[in-house]
């Protein structure tokens, strides 16, 4: 059953999205595929092949039986299947299902109760963020409830398209968000400010599954400062960490 509504894919999200990509398969962009399984899988199809992005949405003991009804559907159809960008949760069930893995990476995770940018391997960090601090950027997070920052969503969009030109490619939104404001309301934004102007941003989205937060874009503008992108990280990291709350910080 093929089914594109965002309401069931939240519910299943909140019980079972343990991968880093699981909340982007909500956008509209992507269909559902459902079984008699709670969960889904989020796919792509493009040229006769299903894609698959991230992992299967679905508790692991109905992970197996997933699998096989996507599979079975698709070939039903003369449709190839392509599971891109798994984790362990779902690796060795695909393989015993008959698919073929390729290593493309490790996926970089941060312990906030641990980072630090102190000590000789964080002093080039440091030097960006005294040099932003000196120019007195300002790191904020932006409320998109506040109805009076409406200029900001196309701050975003201007620095999204000049960052596209500094990199001269058209900016990729199969495995990566973008910015919604509509359909990925649950997503964290935040703000970089120099003289007054929104000079870049970063954005986080919820993995429910590991009460975590998946790092997404960070993008800057053409006349963005050095530091830019490493002060957005850090004072993020303070928003987020637990040390934060103690009023510490990681500088």
């Amino acid at each position: 059953m093929i089914e594109k509504g965002n309401n069931y894919r939240l519910s299943c999200l909140k019980k079972c999205g343990m991968n880093s990509l699981s909340y982007l398969t909500i956008s509209k962009d992507l269909s559902c595929f459902k079984g008699k399984w709670e969960g889904y899988i989020g796919y792509k199809e493009s040229f006769k092949c299903a894609v698959v992005l991230g992992d299967p949405v679905v508790i692991k003991n109905d992970l197996q039986e997933a699998i096989r009804d996507f599979k079975k559907t698709c070939l039903s159809k003369n449709i190839h299947i392509c599971f891109f960008l798994n984790t362990d949760f779902s690796k060795n069930t695909l393989i015993r299902e008959g698919f073929k893995g390729l290593y493309v990476g490790q996926e970089a995770i941060v312990d906030l109760n641990k980072f630090s940018i102190s000590g000789k391997h964080g002093w080039s960090i440091r030097s960006s963020i005294n040099y932003a601090i000196r120019n007195k950027m300002v790191v904020e997070e932006y409320n998109q409830n506040d109805k009076k920052l409406s200029y900001v969503k196309d701050e975003l969009c201007r620095i999204t398209e000049e960052w596209c030109r500094i990199r001269k490619m058209n900016e990729l939104t199969f495995a990566f968000g973008h910015v919604d404001f509509n359909n990925l309301e649950k997503g964290r934004y935040f703000i970089c400010k120099h003289k007054g102007k929104i000079v870049g941003f970063i954005t986080y989205f919820p993995i429910y599954g590991l009460n975590s937060y998946y790092l997404d874009l960070s993008r800057r503008g053409i006349a963005a400062p050095r530091g830019t992108i490493d002060y957005l990280t850090v004072k993020s990291f303070e928003v987020y960490s637990p040390a934060s709350w103690r009023g510490n910080s990681f500088l």
